[in-house]
């Protein structure tokens, strides 16, 4: 069983978990008890999200269905087509280049120092993609592309 990110289990379980257990019943909270999802099932859903096979958004919706159905992480994120897309490097990039184009003043900030000014591209590079590109790549492009002559 996965172990690696303790802090994503203990929030899943102190945010998700009670929310979903909340809302599952009309009288209150179910007991502990009756909830299908399992410990080693949830860290499952935290491995994927930390080798970067699904994002956290994808994550919020796997796990409702885990939690409602008891299904594994990973059939769910296939049958739902939620894993990460394999990028195709010209696509991701020119997803990218696009971003950048629309946004010279992060851009600049950027080139200047401030990598904190590169979110302000995640979230195009992201939409662009219908949030299947894998936000390690869109960030590793952007920089490249940033930090290059040609950008």
């Amino acid at each position: 069983t996965y172990q690696g990110n303790p802090t994503a289990m203990a929030n899943y379980i102190a945010n998700e978990l009670q929310r979903e257990r909340a809302s599952a019943s009309e009288e209150g909270l179910l007991a502990m008890g009756d909830i299908r999802l399992q410990p080693h099932d949830l860290a499952d859903l935290v491995r994927l999200i930390d080798d970067d096979i699904i994002t956290k958004q994808a994550a919020k919706t796997i796990f409702v269905e885990m939690f409602a159905t008891g299904g594994k992480a990973l059939d769910i994120a296939d049958a739902k087509g939620l894993k990460n897309a394999p990028q195709d490097n010209a696509e991701l990039e020119a997803w990218c280049r696009a971003a950048i184009e629309e946004n010279a003043t992060a851009a600049q900030q950027v080139r200047d120092g401030n990598e904190k000014a590169l979110n302000s591209f995640i979230g195009p590079v992201m939409k662009a993609s219908q949030g299947k590109a894998n936000p390690k790549s869109v960030r590793e492009t952007l920089l490249a592309l940033l930090h290059s002559e040609s950008a």
